[in-house]
Order: C-alpha cells, then sequence, then structure tokens
C-alpha cells in the first residue's frame, strides 16, 4: 500500500544503476570520481563501467550528467522510494508502529 510521506519526517532514497562506455585512458579518473557519488562497480568489462549509486535524486541526476563527460551513458532508474522515520522517542516503553500506518502500539 502506498503512502504520501510528504508531510512527515521519513528517509528517502533512489537506486540507479548507469553503463559508461569509457575510454582506457578516463577509466581511473572515473572510479575516482564515482567514489565521491559512493558509487560502486558492479559490472566491467574492457570497454564500460556498470555502477550503482543510491541516494537523492538531486544526487544521482548530478552523478550522471558527470558521467556523460565519459561517454555514452545507458542507465536505469528506481524512482524515490521512502520510508518513515522512527519515533524518536516513546515516553511509555515497547515498539511503535510508523505514524503512517493504521496498527496499534505493541508493548514488550
Amino acid at each position: 500500500q502506498a503512502i504520501d510521506l510528504s508531510e512527515e519526517a521519513a528517509v528517502a532514497r533512489e537506486l540507479a544503476l548507469v553503463r559508461v562506455i569509457v575510454k582506457p585512458e578516463a577509466r581511473q579518473a572515473l572510479l575516482q570520481e564515482a567514489e565521491i557519488f559512493r558509487a560502486r562497480v558492479v559490472d566491467s568489462s574492457p570497454t564500460a563501467f556498470m555502477l550503482e549509486a543510491t541516494g537523492a535524486s538531486e544526487k544521482l541526476d548530478a552523478l550522471v550528467n558527470l558521467l556523460h563527460n565519459y561517454g555514452e551513458v545507458e542507465m536505469i532508474r528506481s524512482g524515490a522510494m521512502a520510508m518513515a522515520r522512527a519515533p524518536q522517542d516513546n515516553p511509555e516503553g515497547g515498539f511503535v508502529e510508523s505514524p503512517s500506518t493504521d496498527k496499534e502500539k505493541v508493548n514488550a
């Protein structure tokens, strides 16, 4: 079930898989820049890297824009996913479900 979290404290992330065709002389530079964005290499060939990156949509946009400087870019993105943050305090003790659900509190 989809829940609108736009008015709640939430953590939002997006996943991108990006393949970049890169010349041999630019491979090391691409890896260094990908590391700045905490992107991981998930596949490699003599002519390309496939990177996995997660984060805010703006971060992924910046990464993809940068990668275009290295060569042809092919990409797939998940779209934003979010989960409500857990309550910061629970004076009654026990476990509290996300504020976005209709479930009752369960005491430990």
